[in-house]
């Protein structure tokens, strides 16, 4: 069953800021859908607008198969998990997890027996007499996934819960408390900021940028051919290169000089043979070689666990991963097959290879 169904939902604010333009999706119960985004990018406010917090200018929202689209948020059924948890900070543990429970209603023997079933599952009943304002970023997000996991349902909203946690800490803790998330019965729908987040927990990414739905689909694919140049800089981002480069054409056939290096193009790619001739975004991903194209050295940068060589080339800065720190290569190579072109106005895909 479809337990969350969206049709063309637009939410603007009161000064006249669009926050989501017309979105549509649907999510099974059970399934899990990332939205990925940067900081303003319209994943808090379609979150919001989901869970009735925000007014909605156009569209429909339906959660199952019931139309909640002018309901208040206490008749829609749906969990919100803010980044900073919504607690109440100078309550305990125990009172914030068992708080969705006393307001329906429940009895204190249940309440206690199931906060402290879900506590012993995740490991925390050592702080359920702890007042939250106490606990580190890393026990709060657990007593977040807690809450969770404490109520029954339609929808999961999760609002980049992770956001808090220390950069050094944040994969770890996210890969712990995953399997938790991935057994709530209901349509889950996780925002992030976080590339490696959105690939890992879902089957289906939606890539947001100000508000629109940039691109969407199953990660790989997004990742081998991704619609805009801006969901490319979201999956590939950390390792490619993106420069102007013109299209040309001769005896032997379409071309592209990058770097100084012909590349030839196949003709049946690219999209509209009316770009040759004209100026393209080209990305691509260069790679150490043994001889290929001299670069000046810059500097590295250490991200993500990977070394990345910043370097010089023909007035263009280039990043290349490389093995190690000791082992900088006199030249780079491009990887030609990860090759791809953006029409310059609108920064859609006009080739891949």
């Amino acid at each position: 069953m479809k337990n969350l169904i969206i049709k063309n939902l637009k939410q603007q604010y009161m000064y006249g800021a669009v926050g989501v333009r017309d979105i549509s999706l649907e999510c099974d119960s059970g399934e899990i859908i990332s939205v990925l985004s940067h900081s303003e990018g319209g994943k808090t406010s379609l979150l919001k607008a989901i869970a009735g917090l925000y007014p909605i200018l156009e569209g429909k929202i339906y959660i199952d198969d019931k139309d909640v689209t002018n309901l208040p948020p206490k008749d829609r059924n749906v969990l919100l998990v803010y980044e900073d948890g919504g607690f109440f900070n100078r309550k305990s543990v125990f009172y914030n997890l068992s708080y969705s429970l006393k307001i329906r209603k429940t009895s204190y023997d249940i309440i206690k027996d199931k906060v402290l079933s879900v506590a012993r599952e995740l490991k925390i009943e050592h702080l359920l007499g702890e007042k939250i304002f106490r606990l580190s970023e890393n026990e709060k997000v657990k007593v977040m996934i807690a809450r969770a996991m404490l109520r029954k349902a339609s929808v999961y909203l999760f609002d980049d819960p992770f956001k808090r946690v220390l950069p050094q800490d944040r994969h770890a803790v996210f890969i712990e408390l995953l399997p938790f998330i991935k057994k709530l019965d209901g349509a889950v729908i996780f925002a992030t900021t976080s590339v490696d987040e959105a690939r890992t927990i879902s089957e289906r990414t939606f890539i947001m940028s100000y508000g629109f739905v940039v691109d969407e689909g199953n990660f790989d694919d997004l990742y081998a051919r991704p619609s805009t140049l801006t969901s490319y800089k979201f999956v590939k981002g950390y390792e490619s290169n993106i420069i102007k480069a013109k299209v040309s054409e001769d005896e032997e056939g379409v071309y592209i000089d990058i770097l100084n290096k012909k590349i030839k193009l196949s003709s049946d790619k690219l999209i509209n043979p009316i770009y040759i001739g004209k100026e393209t975004i080209a990305s691509f991903i260069t790679y150490p070689a043994k001889e290929g194209i001299k670069h000046e050295l810059g500097f590295l940068e250490y991200y993500n666990n990977r070394i990345i060589l910043h370097s010089k080339i023909d007035n263009h800065s280039i990043k290349t991963v490389i093995e190690n720190k000791e082992d900088i290569p006199e030249y780079i190579d491009i990887d030609i097959s990860s090759l791809k072109l953006f029409d310059i106005n609108s920064e859609k895909l006009v080739y891949f290879d």
